[in-house]
């Protein structure tokens, strides 16, 4: 709005323009006059108009109007006796906006030719009336509708006086379309602009047409379908065809509506002048009258009437008194809580479905239960407040809650075990059966089986599963008894009754395939089944004992591996003599018999202990010589530290046998590639043979040299090397006296050198003398083991052996002369090695 001029009027803060310049200043849109505001000639207030521009007022009398609309500087007003007219906003001292309402004085603008407003005055609000109304809560039927040509439609009142009266669209309450028929209600005013009276202010109380009502199923982005309560379609609308919705209510699905039924553009059926209605007005039933009574025929099967409409398989149904059935869900119960079976009297109201003509039972009530059948339960899985039951006449359990007891029990009570009396009826949640009305039985009351009196003997063909004597039998794990029985044709048939490890007098005994036990006869209530019930032990059977020792043990059973067999069998902690599994321990000697388990494979039975020291191994006849394939890692007796030697004789020859520290004579060190003798065993708790007694291997051959603390020497075998290099122990005894000398034959032992990585002689004991006197006829020679730093036990320096031509001859003295060749040759090898040896050490 523009700001009107100050009150305080100073000359030298204006512009004031030429006499002839006035109207082009104004034509170009001045913001306002420039002259100060002076009392007016009329005396009707204050105005800011050029006094030499302003036209003279064409009636004294004031007249009265609103602001109807507004621009930067100046208006209309809507006026009541006259059409609307122009005004400046320098007319009046206060901003304006549209529809305040004014007081003016009309004047002539003597440079348009117009009339103009002047001198305006801000009125409180209500004082300008235009309209008066003559008569409220008027009813109506429309008899011509407002269109584009013909923008005033006519209302038929019905008097006498004055039938009927005109309107416009925009005297329609919130802009709804009226068309013809509709049924209105309205107000009767006076215009006093346009001196008639008219209809304001219409609400359409009934639509034209036949109405329908229905329920909105679904809503896409413009569009809808609406289930129609009267027929079984669903009917298309267009959001636009939507007049209304009640405060409260969203364009979703579920949402009652009432439409016309009419036809689009395409020439299809579809809703048209869709308003909301209150929840509850559509329905898709109408109610007949009175009350009637039935009987239940069947039971509800589901309660699915909440979420989705039910089908007739899934509904109850109820016998009338007429002989008409009528269906039902679980909301047409009038206690919710209530739960009807199969033959309760009841009695209800009758709904019948305006799609189908259906006949439906609603508002039913109990008026007479039926007697049920009472049945008898273990309550063998408990939750927080539901449970299920195994019964006793039925295969599978049965599932309640702890609002179906008589009286509700006590925390101590609510555990597994429970003894329980109950009836059956169908649970409407789930469309299951539950048990209801439940009540809590002594202990001992319910019984699965009925037993006879009469005790049987019988033979066990197999036995059942160790391990369960509790919960509920299992074929799987059931044993089978053989007993003879005389049929109906007085004929003896041998039949097969199961027993479980909870049907034993005593559940810690195992029964095994042959013995002979005693038993009674059960009959399983449920199924009819006979099965064997009491069952203890009358005779063993006569069973193969073996002998073996205890190779693994775990919680509650383990292995034993057999001597006459070779695999390791399984056996129970409950099989052990005395029962009592702390006296066994791994290599404990055991004696057993074996049968097929239940499982199918060899289980150990009737265990005994054996003493302490019974052998597990065994030796045979015989020594036989070998090659040592695998040495010992070191001196321990660890069962990890295990060498292999290859037997080359015998008829366990090629065989690859293990060995141990305590299997060698202690004074060898065995290494790989020496020639060994040993006797063979089997290891019955290895399941493997072994060598032990092993010791080197003695061989005979001639000394080819001789120096003060070793020498070499030639072996009769001749895969040996041309010369094996020997130690004599004592220097001082061998530097005195003539211990060996060349050409004597002696016995010896051929070992591995690791540090030269060859064979060399040792114990040399001699068997025949040379020639050459000696006054010694035996000397023993040092270990070739050597210090870490090369030398052997004696502290003196380990000298390689001599070398040798490869390969063999014929001509034994050819090899001889080549022998003492290589002997001065290596002779002069050792004296230069030993002269470097014997410098280190001085140094």
């Amino acid at each position: 709005m523009q700001q009107q001029p100050s009150s305080t009027f100073n000359p030298q803060d204006r512009f004031i323009p030429a006499v002839e310049d006035v109207d082009d200043y104004y034509a170009r849109g001045g913001p306002q006059s420039p002259y100060p505001p002076v009392r007016s000639t009329s005396g009707y207030g204050y105005t800011g108009v050029d006094p030499r521009r302003r036209g003279a007022p064409v009636e004294d009398q004031r007249e009265q109007g609103v602001v109807c609309k507004m621009k930067d500087n100046f208006g209309f007003i809507k006026c009541m006796d006259r059409e609307d007219l122009f005004f400046h906003v320098s007319e009046c001292r206060d901003p304006l906006q549209i529809g305040d309402e004014i007081e003016f004085t009309v004047a002539s603008d003597p440079r348009a030719g117009k009339l103009s407003a002047i001198d305006l005055v801000l009125l409180v609000p209500g004082t300008v009336v235009f309209e008066e109304v003559l008569e409220n809560g008027v009813n109506g039927v429309v008899i011509e509708a407002p269109t584009t040509a013909h923008p005033f439609g006519i209302i038929d009142i019905g008097d006498s006086q004055q039938p009927q009266v005109s309107f416009t669209p925009r005297d329609m309450f919130e802009g709804v379309q009226a068309i013809v028929g509709d049924e209105v209600e309205f107000s009767v005013v006076f215009d006093r602009k346009n001196r008639a009276t008219r209809a304001s202010d219409i609400k359409i109380t009934k639509f034209a047409g036949n109405r329908e009502y229905g329920v909105i199923s679904s809503v896409k982005e413009s569009y809808g379908f609406i289930s129609c309560c009267e027929s079984a379609t669903s009917l298309y609308f267009h959001f636009n065809d939507i007049v209304f919705l009640l405060e409260g209510q969203r364009l979703e699905r579920g949402v009652e509506v009432e439409f016309t039924i009419g036809v689009d553009k395409k020439g299809q059926t579809c809703a048209v002048r869709v308003i909301g209605v209150p929840k509850g007005t559509a329905s898709f039933v109408r109610e007949a009258e009175g009350k009637h009574k039935g009987t239940i025929l069947r039971e509800l099967i589901s309660e699915r009437t909440f979420s989705k409409r039910p089908t007739e398989d899934e509904m109850g149904i109820i016998k009338g008194d007429d002989g008409e059935n009528y269906f039902y869900t679980a909301r047409d119960i009038q206690n919710i809580r209530a739960t009807l079976r199969e033959g309760d009297e009841v009695e209800f109201s009758v709904l019948i479905e305006k799609r189908t003509n259906r006949r439906l039972a609603s508002a039913i009530e109990l008026i007479k239960p039926v007697d049920l059948k009472r049945e008898l339960g273990i309550a063998v899985d408990l939750k927080r407040n539901y449970g299920y039951i195994d019964c006793v006449e039925r295969q599978d359990q049965l599932f309640f809650h702890v609002d179906d007891f008589e009286v509700k029990p006590l925390e101590e009570q609510w555990q597994v075990g429970l003894e329980l009396e109950f009836s059956v009826v169908n649970d409407n949640r789930t469309g299951k059966k539950k048990a209801a009305n439940i009540r809590i039985l002594p202990q001992g009351s319910v019984q699965y089986y009925d037993v006879t009196t009469e005790v049987f003997s019988g033979v066990i063909e197999k036995e059942c599963k160790i391990g369960h004597a509790t919960g509920r039998r299992k074929i799987d794990n059931s044993g089978v008894i053989l007993i003879p029985l005389r049929g109906e044709d007085g004929v003896i048939i041998q039949a097969k009754l199961s027993y479980a490890n909870q049907d034993q007098l005593d559940p810690s005994v195992n029964f095994w395939p042959d013995d002979m036990v005693e038993f009674n006869i059960a009959t399983e209530k449920k199924t009819g089944i006979r099965s064997a019930v009491n069952v203890r032990l009358k005779q063993r059977a006569e069973l193969k004992r073996e002998t073996g020792f205890v190779c693994a043990l775990k919680s509650t059973f383990g292995f034993i591996s057999c001597n006459e067999r070779n695999e390791e069998v399984y056996f129970p902690f409950t099989e052990l003599e005395g029962k009592d599994e702390k006296q066994v321990a791994v290599g404990t000697p055991v004696e057993f018999s074996v049968i097929q388990s239940h499982s199918g494979k060899p289980s150990a039975v009737r265990i005994k202990l054996l003493p302490q020291g019974t052998p597990t191994k065994e030796i045979y006849e015989g020594r036989v010589r070998g090659l040592v394939e695998v040495e010992l890692k070191n001196r321990s007796t660890s069962e990890t530290n295990v060498g292999k030697i290859r037997v080359m004789e015998g008829e366990h020859k090629d065989a690859s046998v293990d060995f141990r520290v305590d299997d060698v004579d202690k004074k060898f060190v065995l290494r790989k590639g020496d020639k060994v003798e040993a006797n063979i065993g089997f290891d019955f708790r290895l399941k493997s043979k072994f060598a032990t007694n092993i010791c080197l291997v003695r061989e005979q051959g001639v000394v080819l040299s001789v120096k003060p603390t070793f020498g070499f020497l030639q072996a009769d075998d001749l895969s040996k090397p041309d010369a094996l290099y020997f130690q004599i122990q004592n220097k001082s005894d061998a530097a005195s006296s003539d211990a060996f000398q060349v050409g004597d034959r002696v016995e010896f032992v051929t070992i591995f050198n690791t540090r030269t990585k060859s064979l060399n002689a040792d114990e040399l004991v001699v068997i025949s003398r040379s020639a050459a006197p000696s006054s010694t006829s035996e000397l023993k020679v040092a270990s070739p083991m050597l210090t870490p730093k090369g030398r052997n036990k004696s502290g003196t320096r380990q000298h390689p052996p001599m070398g040798g031509r490869k390969g063999k001859t014929h001509d034994r003295g050819s090899q001889q002369d080549g022998l003492a060749a290589s002997v001065k040759e290596s002779e002069a090898e050792l004296k230069e090695e030993s002269k470097s040896e014997d410098a280190k050490e001085a140094q």
